[in-house]
């Protein structure tokens, strides 16, 4: 992608990807996300399901996110890495409450990137039909876990089984309307520990962007 691209891409979208490929052709996808996981969040995605005779083209892995986002009995928290959990509340509609803040970010369209390259990744319990139906009898929470969490993926690590290559992805986060033609100050992005720093130049000459792997 080419600083003209990335820019364009910038002017009208809040979340903007940055992607380096690299060959990776000597771990499974198992052994590259013990590699990669850090701190108290990390998931591994198939791209098929488990089990019988399909063999999944892609794996997704992803650790060190921006935000997360959890509800547990009413109990609806953020969580940053500076922060850990905090701003309890009690929304009438929790749902609402995460989609607001799914709706806070507009992703650029890169047809290049596929379908997924990095969003909101988590689980909804079964329990949480109870905030759609009204339903009797609500057992016991026998294991003490949240009705829903989900995190705001930062960065992003595709693995194409089938060529044996790795796609690192990175999302630029910018303010709305923040980033327009003429941004020109340098940023320096904070980015995951375990793979990359990146440095983005308002001008085409200085834009660059690293890879440590």
């Amino acid at each position: 992608m080419s600083f003209e691209d990335f820019r364009r891409r910038a002017a009208g979208a809040t979340l903007v990807p940055v992607w380096k490929d690299c060959l990776l052709d000597t771990d499974t996808p198992v052994s590259a996300f013990a590699k990669l996981r850090r701190g108290p969040f990390a998931f591994l995605l198939e791209s098929a399901p488990a089990g019988g005779e399909t063999w999944s083209r892609y794996t997704y892995l992803g650790t060190e996110p921006r935000s997360a986002w959890r509800l547990a009995n009413g109990v609806v928290e953020d969580w940053t890495s500076e922060r850990g959990w905090h701003n309890a509340r009690t929304p009438a509609d929790p749902l609402a409450d995460l989609g607001a803040l799914i709706e806070k970010d507009k992703p650029a369209d890169v047809p290049d990137l596929g379908q997924f390259w990095g969003g909101v990744v988590g689980y909804f319990s079964y329990d949480i039909v109870r905030l759609i139906e009204n339903l009797p009898n609500r057992p016991e929470d026998g294991l003490g876990t949240p009705d829903a969490i989900f995190v705001f993926t930062r960065s992003l690590v595709i693995l194409d089984n089938l060529h044996g290559r790795a796609r690192v992805v990175y999302r630029s986060r910018f303010q709305r309307g923040r980033a327009s033609p003429g941004f020109g100050r340098c940023t320096t992005v904070p980015a995951p520990s375990w793979t990359t720093s990146w440095r983005v130049c308002g001008n085409q000459r200085g834009w660059r962007r690293c890879l440590r792997t």
